[in-house]
């Protein structure tokens, strides 16, 4: 096998790779972009997007994790205005509730040029809650003593 032949078969994998694990699918009103990563619970990690009302010429979209994250990492309302304000994301405004797991939607709405920045600031605040994850076990552990 040639060097050639070498790296255009690595580079065959990796497409096959992203092919089969980095895919988006239409559902419904919205496209889910498939991540690879899980949250704590060991359920698969998207991103929704979903466009927006706008101008004809412009199209704005909200990249959004439907309310998963909080859900699938039991976070706290202060966990996640506090990951958010990190992150310059928004997030559905709700009471602070004692009991988790609930969802809370975290989004951003930007100018479809933007769109990867947006999906990169998602994808930070998802690596970021295992900090929380990791933290509220500790707290358990120490309060069961």
């Amino acid at each position: 096998m040639t060097k050639k032949e070498r790296y255009d078969a690595i580079e065959k994998a990796c497409k096959d790779f992203r092919d089969k694990n980095l895919r988006t699918l239409q559902n419904g009103d919205h496209i889910e972009m498939l991540l690879p990563m899980l949250y704590d619970d060991n359920d698969g990690a998207c991103i929704f997007i979903t466009p927006q009302p706008s101008d004809e010429d412009e199209l704005y979209v909200k990249v959004s994790d439907a309310g998963e994250t909080s859900f699938h990492q039991e976070l706290t309302m202060p966990d996640i205005r506090e990951l958010c304000m990190r992150y310059h994301l928004q997030f559905d405004d709700m009471p602070d509730y004692e009991q988790t797991p609930f969802e809370c939607e975290i989004y951003k709405v930007v100018h479809i040029d933007d769109l990867d920045k947006a999906v990169w600031q998602i994808i930070m605040l998802i690596r970021d809650s295992y900090e929380y994850v990791m933290a509220s076990r500790i707290i358990s552990r120490i309060k069961q003593r």
